[in-house]
């Protein structure tokens, strides 16, 4: 997973599904690692929460209430960054930024 822009609509829940490739385009299998949530911009993402939705093919689903939703600030201001922590090591892996374009 890069760092990349999704454009989100003011008014409703924040909900993004992602999945996690190597540089071959391969899933990696999340068993051994718990993604979460490393860091945000503030601004209403502050509760960002991330859901392993396929252990075996490194989906994942980031969400957002409504209400947390509604105090993003409009454009592209708000950001996460997902962290990989491995069950068996305590070295950590922090992802780019995913930032969000509120419109």
């Amino acid at each position: 997973m890069t760092g990349d822009t999704i454009i989100f609509r003011r008014g409703s829940t924040f909900e993004f599904q992602g999945q996690f490739k190597n540089s071959e385009g391969v899933p990696i299998a999340l068993t051994g690692i718990t993604p979460s949530i490393y860091e945000t911009s503030g601004s209403g993402m502050q509760d960002t929460e991330i859901e392993v939705t396929d252990e075996a093919t490194g989906k994942i689903l980031v969400s957002l209430s409504m209400e947390e939703a509604l105090k993003l600030p409009l454009g592209r201001n708000s950001w996460f960054k997902i962290q990989f922590a491995y069950d068996d090591s305590p070295s950590v892996v922090v992802f780019p930024p995913i930032w969000l374009d509120t419109r």
